[in-house]
């Protein structure tokens, strides 16, 4: 059995653009690219979108509710503004629907 540099696997998040989805799994250093910060999944991921966008809006709408955080906000239109470090912004419009 030979020897190398043995890099651990950790737990990570990331987007595909085919089919628009969020995955967590286990992930290592794409090969070639570890400078650039790239990595890909070994075994098995899963799609997380859902609760990841959920988990994002709660995040977003209760701290602007106690006014945290400086890279977003509230229009006077009540849109929440990210502006996250690529100087994009994102607009998120929360609509509160009664369901009977």
């Amino acid at each position: 059995m030979g020897c190398g540099v043995r890099t651990k696997a950790k737990l990570s998040i990331g987007y595909t653009s085919f089919g628009h989805r969020i995955f967590a799994g286990k992930s290592k250093p794409l090969k070639g690219k570890e400078d650039q910060g790239l990595r890909e999944f070994i075994g098995e991921k899963v799609d997380v979108t859902e609760d990841a966008l959920n988990a994002v809006f709660e995040y977003l709408k209760q701290a602007l509710e106690k006014g945290e955080g400086d890279s977003y906000g509230a229009d006077e239109e009540g849109y929440i503004i990210w502006k996250p470090p690529s100087h994009r912004s994102a607009e998120i419009k929360e609509s509160i629907c009664n369901q009977d």
